[in-house]
């Protein structure tokens, strides 16, 4: 996150990422279970810093696009909807991918698993 830009979550600084997550989509009826599944769409496309504060300006996965190159994706085959995502995320292996704490919470929360 752009540090710039204070904290991460507007709720205030002693709010985890599970928090967050569950602050913006209980609010939209979406339980736990339903977020974990959202969450999957990462497996599709990339973060730009520019436009988010997350992220690489580029990655070997993003370097030559399709499209404008760039950013910082959450899969190798980010055009490819698969689980991948959550195997990445899970395994944290690839410092290439992006992994927001609100990634690595589904992990780590009881209520995500």
């Amino acid at each position: 996150c752009n540090a710039a830009a204070g904290h991460p979550f507007p709720e205030g600084p002693k709010t985890t990422p599970a928090d967050h997550l569950r602050h913006i989509f209980h609010r939209m009826g979406f339980t736990d279970q339903e977020i974990v599944v959202l969450s999957g769409a990462h497996t599709l496309g990339r973060s730009r810093p520019e436009r988010s504060g997350w992220g690489k300006e580029s990655t070997r996965y993003t370097e030559n696009g399709p499209g404008l190159p760039g950013g910082q994706s959450w899969t190798a085959d980010w055009l490819t909807f698969n689980n991948t995502y959550f195997k990445d995320v899970k395994a944290q292996r690839d410092g290439e991918l992006l992994v927001l704490p609100t990634d690595a919470c589904i992990f780590e929360d009881e209520g995500f698993r």
